[in-house]
């Protein structure tokens, strides 16, 4: 099983999630249902899934089965950004694959290679790069 961890910057409207090792989409659901019984976490906060230390392993349906999920669940719809962080073919096509699946959700998904590009894209102010990149930092050393 993989590992994931996840910090919510309350201030920011922000989940950022990393995930590392052998990676499954028993790892998302668990992420998800971590998530979402986070009392200060709001289906309106965009997430970043940081896929880049991670050897994704999910099979032909796995997507269509969690789209599914999502949409039945309420505590993770809401009108947000949804941005995967990548470095490997596997990971972009996974990503890709999602953001296909996902587009009759509230949500905007995008997938990125570069740390920067995807904190623009998600809108998060220079003065606050600092804080997430001090979070990835103590995930990647951990």
């Amino acid at each position: 099983m993989g590992k994931f961890s996840y910090k919510l910057f309350s201030k920011l409207s922000l989940c950022y999630a990393h995930f590392s090792g052998y990676t499954t989409i028993d790892d998302i659901y668990d992420f998800v249902n971590s998530l979402i019984h986070d009392e200060t976490y709001l289906p309106t906060f965009s997430s970043i899934i940081d896929f880049r230390d991670a050897d994704l392993f999910f099979k032909k349906f796995d997507g269509i089965k969690y789209v599914e999920f999502v949409n039945v669940n309420p505590q993770l719809q809401g009108d947000r950004r949804v941005a995967f962080l990548t470095t490997t073919p596997q990971q972009t096509a996974h990503s890709i694959e999602y953001k296909m699946l996902a587009e009759g959700l509230p949500m905007h998904v995008r997938v990125f290679t570069t740390i920067e590009a995807c904190f623009s894209w998600a809108g998060i102010a220079f003065k606050h790069i600092e804080a997430i990149n001090n979070f990835i930092l103590s995930q990647k050393n951990s």
